[in-house]
C-alpha cells in the first residue's frame, strides 16, 4: 500500500495544475503506486482534456497503472512484432501502433463515459489486426474475423488478469484503427497501381 502523502505522489500533484480525483484509487483495493503516480500527467482523463490537456490522447498509451501492467503490455507487443516482421518493415509497423492508439483514445473520448484510459494492449491489438491483413487469403479474412470475435466477447469483462481495470471498449478502438488504416493503405496502393499503368480514368 503506498499512502497519498507518499513523495510521489506528492511531486506529481505539484507538477500538475489540476488534481483529479478519479485518479486515486485505480485499482480495486489498491492505493496508487509510485510508478502510476509518477506516469500520471501522461493518463488519459476525460477532465484534464476538458480542461486543456489535450497531449492526454496522444500520450495514455505509453502511462501504465503498475510494472506488471508495463511489462504485460510490452510482452504482448514484442511478440506481436515478432509475428509481423517478416511481412511488415519496422516502419510500417510503428505508423500502424501508432494509429492504433490514437483511434483508441479517441474512442474512447467520443465514444464513451470512460473517465480515464492508460495502456498499450489497445495499440497492440490494433497493430495485430493491421497485420493480419497482409496475410494471404483466406487467412487474412479469418484471422481479422477471430480477432474481432474475440476482442467483442472480451466487452463483458472489467478487469485484466493482474486484477486491474480493463477497457474493453478502447481495444475494439484500437483494432477498428488498425483495420482502418490497412483499408486506407490498400486503397491508396490500389489507385496509385492504376495511374502507373494509365488505366486511372479522370
Amino acid at each position: 500500500m503506498v499512502p497519498a502523502n507518499t513523495l510521489p505522489c506528492v511531486l506529481v500533484r505539484q507538477a500538475t495544475s489540476v488534481h483529479y480525483p478519479e485518479l486515486d484509487f485505480p485499482v480495486r483495493n489498491r492505493a496508487p503506486t509510485p510508478f502510476f503516480m509518477i506516469l500520471e500527467p501522461l493518463v488519459y482523463l476525460r477532465s484534464a482534456v476538458a480542461d486543456g490537456e489535450v497531449w492526454r490522447l496522444a500520450t495514455a498509451t505509453i502511462a501504465h497503472l503498475s510494472v506488471g501492467h508495463l511489462l504485460l503490455n510490452l510482452g504482448g507487443l514484442a511478440l506481436v512484432v515478432l509475428l509481423l516482421r517478416p511481412i511488415a518493415t519496422g516502419r510500417a509497423m510503428a505508423l500502424a501502433f501508432a494509429v492504433s492508439a490514437l483511434a483508441a483514445t479517441l474512442g474512447v473520448h467520443l465514444a464513451t463515459r470512460l473517465d480515464w484510459y492508460a495502456g498499450a494492449s489497445s495499440a497492440t491489438l490494433g497493430l495485430l489486426a493491421w497485420g493480419v491483413t497482409r496475410l494471404r487469403r483466406p487467412w487474412a479474412q479469418t484471422a481479422t474475423a477471430m480477432l474481432l470475435i474475440g476482442a467483442i466477447a472480451d466487452l463483458s469483462r472489467d478487469r485484466s488478469v493482474l486484477g486491474e481495470p480493463l477497457a474493453p471498449w478502447a481495444h475494439l478502438f484500437g483494432i477498428a484503427g488498425g483495420l482502418c488504416l490497412a483499408i486506407g493503405q490498400h486503397a491508396w496502393s490500389r489507385t496509385g497501381a492504376r495511374r502507373a499503368i494509365g488505366t486511372d480514368n479522370p
